[in-house]
């Protein structure tokens, strides 16, 4: 049985997502707002409220949401990704290319770090190529 908690907070989200896609962000970060006061383990709705929160440029805040989301769920994709837009939008570059690389499910081998491993080891194919070729040979003439 849905409590009237439940339903009401999916009537604030829904309404949150209608006023985002006019955008009529500062509504729709209250309806948000009310939809987590009654379901505070809402993860879409710390997501949402994060990206409304980029809306209107509190990068700061945006941060803190996507937080909260990540504590409840924290291999969620959106979540991850909206923490690095937060992070990019406050100049903090490193970081937000490292949780995109999270929100591509890139959990234990960052892109940069596959990489560099990969040029590496193209690096010693081509070497050990070049030393194979450049090698005096062996037959007699």
């Amino acid at each position: 049985m849905l409590t009237s908690q439940f339903v009401n907070s999916q009537a604030d989200y829904e309404q949150g997502s209608l006023l985002a896609n006019q955008q009529r962000y500062l509504e729709a970060l209250a309806c948000f707002d009310r939809a987590i006061a009654q379901q505070p383990e809402d993860c879409a709705a710390w997501i949402f409220r994060g990206v409304m929160l980029i809306y209107l440029g509190r990068f700061d805040e945006a941060l803190k949401s996507c937080d909260r989301a990540l504590a409840i769920q924290p291999k969620n994709a959106e979540a991850w990704l909206f923490h690095g837009v937060a992070l990019q939008r406050l100049g903090r570059y490193r970081e937000a290319y490292q949780n995109y690389d999270h929100a591509l499910g890139r959990w234990h081998r960052p892109l940069t770090a596959s990489l560099m491993r990969g040029l590496k080891r193209v690096w010693q194919l081509l070497a050990g190529f070049s030393l194979a070729q450049n090698a005096p040979s062996n037959s007699s003439r």
